[in-house]
């Protein structure tokens, strides 16, 4: 019998890749694998469990392109069985199991995926024994994924607080490399930058019309800090000091005048 596939171009791409691609493509697969050895053995089958797959993965793909893949049930089987040694859908029914198999562990279906699910299992319910051990193969990994209501309400508790401290630990961080860069030994970054920019302006710099962002880059490299987050942070929204300040300026006011300099903050 002549073999006929509807899109030989694709076949011949899943065709290339080796059992290791399939086994790594879904959890489900590896049991497959392990069930199709076993089917091999009992029955002393000619089929090759990563042919299986092949024309699985082959028919999923047509699941994902074709309009009504669920009206070509039939169509498929044909396809399948021009390869099918036995020519009696064994090897046909053990690959729709695998593609029924694989569907229904999809977290999320399409329509198209649905509604093709929904008739292989009509199908797929009269093929006895190999029908019931791949949906016990479902059965197993979607009881090992599925978790109580109490469970779930625990995880979501624990992730809130996660979130929270996560937050936290973002605030203290951010709070910390404000200080480290606000508070140098013996003064504070808005004060070094005022007494930058009144040496600045004695020198005749117009501290009021030049660009703020060199004056920025200038004190920056004066101080050994980012010139990025002293301009958003100094610079930019203007130097305005508190009355703690007053005790560091008076200090700074006294150096200038201890060096004969004329400048006062």
């Amino acid at each position: 019998m002549m073999t006929y596939i509807e899109d030989e171009q694709k076949f011949n791409v899943i065709q290339a890749h080796d059992l290791d691609f399939f086994l790594d493509s879904e959890p489900i697969n590896e049991k497959i694998y392990r069930r199709l050895l076993v089917i091999q053995q009992v029955d002393k089958s000619m089929f090759e469990p990563l042919e299986i797959f092949h024309w699985a993965y082959y028919f999923l793909y047509r699941v994902d392109i074709d309009r009504h893949p669920e009206a070509m049930i039939d169509s498929y089987f044909s396809e399948m069985e021009s390869w099918d040694p036995y020519n009696d859908r064994y090897c046909s029914n053990l690959v729709f199991l695998t593609v029924r198999s694989i569907l229904e562990l999809k977290q999320k279906l399409s329509k198209r995926q649905d509604r093709f699910l929904e008739q292989i299992s009509v199908v797929s319910g009269d093929w006895e024994s190999y029908s019931t051990t791949f949906r016990k193969i479902v059965r197993e990994l979607k009881s090992g994924n599925e978790i109580s209501c109490e469970q779930a309400e625990e995880l979501k508790e624990a992730k809130r607080k996660i979130d929270s401290l996560q937050k936290e630990v973002e605030d203290l961080q951010k709070l910390i490399e404000e200080m480290e860069e606000e508070e140098k030994p013996d003064g504070t970054l808005k004060v070094r930058c005022l007494l930058i920019e009144t040496m600045l302006n004695s020198l005749g710099v117009d501290i009021a019309n030049i660009d703020q962002s060199k004056i920025s880059r200038f004190a920056a490299y004066m101080l050994g800090v980012k010139e990025k987050k002293l301009y958003n942070r100094v610079i930019q929204p203007g130097i305005a000091l508190g009355d703690y300040h007053e005790k560091e300026v008076n200090k700074v006011n006294k150096l200038l005048s201890d060096l004969g300099l004329d400048l006062e903050l």
